[in-house]
C-alpha cells in the first residue's frame, strides 16, 4: 500500500485565498495581466491541495513535483536510505526537501517508516546500523 506525504494544506489554502482576491480585483477592474497571475496562482493552490509531494511504500520512495510527475525514485533494495537529524540521506547524499512545505505528521510517518526498514535490514544482515545513535536528532 502506498502512503503519501502531502504539501502543507494551510499553505495551499493561503494561496487559494490570495488567488481568489487577485482574480476578484482583476475582474472588477477589467481583464489584465493580473487575471493570468490570479489564474496561475489558483492552479498552483489546487495542485498544493490535491497532489502529494512524496509517495512511499516498502520498496521505494518517489519524490513528486507539484504537477504530480515523479522526479526521483529511491529504492530501499538498491539504495542506502538513512535518517539523520530528521533529514533523509540516500547513499550518503542529503535529499533536499522543503520540510516547511510538507505536512509535518505525514513527514514524521515517513521518517518512522525509513527507520523501521533500517531496523529490518539490520536484523536480517547482522551489521550495525549506520548513524543509529542520533537518528532523529533527539
Amino acid at each position: 500500500m502506498d502512503r503519501r506525504v502531502t504539501f502543507n494544506k494551510v499553505l495551499g489554502i493561503v494561496f487559494m485565498v490570495f488567488a481568489s482576491f487577485i482574480l476578484y480585483v482583476s475582474l472588477m477592474i477589467g481583464p489584465s495581466i493580473n487575471t493570468i497571475t490570479g489564474g496561475l496562482l489558483l492552479l498552483v493552490s489546487i495542485f498544493y491541495l490535491v497532489n502529494p509531494a512524496i509517495i512511499y511504500n516498502h520498496q521505494e520512495i518517489q519524490l513528486k513535483n507539484l504537477f504530480g510527475m515523479t522526479m526521483k525514485r529511491y529504492s530501499f533494495l538498491t539504495d542506502t536510505i538513512t535518517v539523520q537529524n530528521r533529514d533523509i540521506y540516500v547513499n550518503g547524499s542529503k535529499i533536499k526537501l522543503a520540510k516547511g512545505m510538507l505536512a509535518r505528521s505525514e513527514y514524521e510517518d515517513l521518517l518512522s517508516h525509513i527507520l523501521t526498514i533500517q531496523l529490518e535490514k539490520k536484523e536480517t544482515s547482522g551489521k550495525p546500523l549506520k548513524g543509529s545513535d542520533d537518528i532523529l536528532g533527539s
